[in-house]
């Protein structure tokens, strides 16, 4: 079953893959196809007229494209396919008019490369400010939950295509509703911060942390089995209560209790997986609150042998009468 979960997951991505690069795809076909035909007509043909227009155009493909490296190799394949048509057509031997030619269109083919490489970049930096903008939260300055959801999905799509192994964690801060109403919302909003920092400073470069909701809290963790999780699960639970967070004049000591899911034991879907991990958030909050609540272990089957039913016992013998043949009956 698990392989064929990961075929599904092969052709979805693959399927994907093509449908979003399709146009990049389209456009670095089209500039192979243009530089051959533009070298061709270089070599055979007076290079007067194109040389100086259709190489620039290759650059044009590769900002369609939009990828800077793709710019960057038809600028140097334009570059090199002018100079092998310089060498191979003879008609330009001594010729100065197509010498200069060929020196304006080098500096047209690099300009207009510049120019679609600073206006992909700029792009591509615009691009990632409103990304940040729309997957951060605000207030606590980690992931939202639209991106921590991105990035669990992330993981999942990794988990079911190779089988890379995540935990989840659930956190929610206990009794935050009695810190809003004793010293107000804009203290509060400190305390979240403050847990933010530090359950941030407790996980490591490749983990990842949202704002789930609220006093909410998911945290991925790649590459971790349920017992890695529980463990550091127990080291932000323990540095939570332990650091003093300072408000106005006051000190505040919180907790938190968290759940703990892993798709070791939840490999089905990822709504499966929060709900496994938010389940064991709430026990742990019956339990008596400041604690890490690993999710339940599946019952284990029992597996009972059934014995067939003894045959019956055959009857006791009885005397058997001896077979004297088939009667003859003697004819005189």
């Amino acid at each position: 079953m698990r392989r064929a979960v990961r075929i599904d997951a092969d052709r979805e991505w693959m399927r994907k893959t093509l449908s979003n690069n399709a146009a990049a795809i389209c456009a670095v076909i089209l500039g192979v196809i243009s530089s051959v035909v533009y070298f061709s007509l270089d070599v055979l043909y007076a290079s007067d007229v194109i040389v100086g227009v259709l190489y620039t155009t290759v650059i044009l493909f590769g900002l369609l494209a939009r990828a800077r490296r793709v710019v960057l190799a038809f600028a140097c394949t334009s570059t090199v396919l002018l100079v092998l048509g310089w060498m191979l057509n003879p008609s330009l031997d001594n010729d100065p008019t197509g010498l200069v030619n060929r020196g304006l269109a080098l500096f047209v083919i690099w300009a207009v490369a510049g120019m679609a490489w600073h206006y992909l970049h700029a792009q591509h930096e615009l691009e990632a400010a409103l990304r940040h903008l729309a997957e951060s939260d605000p207030l606590t300055q980690i992931l939202n939950r639209i991106g921590i959801m991105t990035e669990l999905g992330r993981r999942f799509a990794e988990f079911q295509r190779y089988g890379s192994m995540f935990s989840v964690l659930m956190v929610d801060v206990d009794h935050f509703k009695q810190v809003n109403d004793r010293l107000g919302h804009l203290a509060g909003d400190h305390v979240l911060r403050r847990i933010a920092g530090i359950v941030r400073s407790a996980l490591r470069e490749v983990d990842s942390v949202g704002r789930y909701g609220g006093e909410e809290f998911l945290v991925v963790l790649p590459g971790t089995r349920l017992d890695s999780a529980v463990n550091t699960a127990e080291r932000i639970r323990t540095a939570i209560e332990q650091i003093p967070i300072r408000v106005e004049r006051a000190q505040v000591r919180v907790t938190v209790s968290i759940g703990v899911a892993s798709v070791e034991l939840v490999p089905t879907t990822l709504e499966a997986l929060i709900d496994s991990a938010d389940r064991a958030m709430y026990d742990a909050k019956r339990g008596g609150r400041n604690r890490v609540m690993p999710p339940p272990k599946p019952p284990v089957q029992r597996v009972t042998l059934v014995t067939p039913p003894a045959a019956p016992a055959p009857a006791p013998d009885t005397p058997s009468v001896p077979d004297k043949g088939p009667a003859v009956r003697a004819v005189h």
